[in-house]
């Protein structure tokens, strides 16, 4: 059975202001924007931010549309795309 998603764009809020790359690491670093193609999991930790992007790259790659990772206590500017993580086609 298929599930058909009517919506234009998924939003995840989190106490983390974007998904970090290198976590822990001296390099780490926000990501502002990654294609679904370009993640993958072995990328990040199990756990941590893993669910939540594996969440928005199903998302991106059934719908075409895209989904963003931002902090609960930046949620207007997450949701206007002016901050977190933005998982894209």
């Amino acid at each position: 059975m298929a599930i058909e998603l009517d919506a234009d764009r998924l939003i995840i809020l989190t106490d983390v202001g974007a998904v970090q790359a290198d976590w822990g690491q001296p390099t780490q670093r926000p990501i502002a924007t990654i294609s679904a193609s370009g993640f993958s999991a072995d990328d990040l930790a199990e756990g941590s931010m893993r669910p939540k992007v594996e969440a928005a790259v199903r998302f991106v790659e059934a719908t075409g549309r895209s989904a963003v990772i931002g902090a609960l206590s930046d949620g207007a500017a997450v949701v206007g795309g002016h901050a977190g993580t933005t998982i894209c086609r």
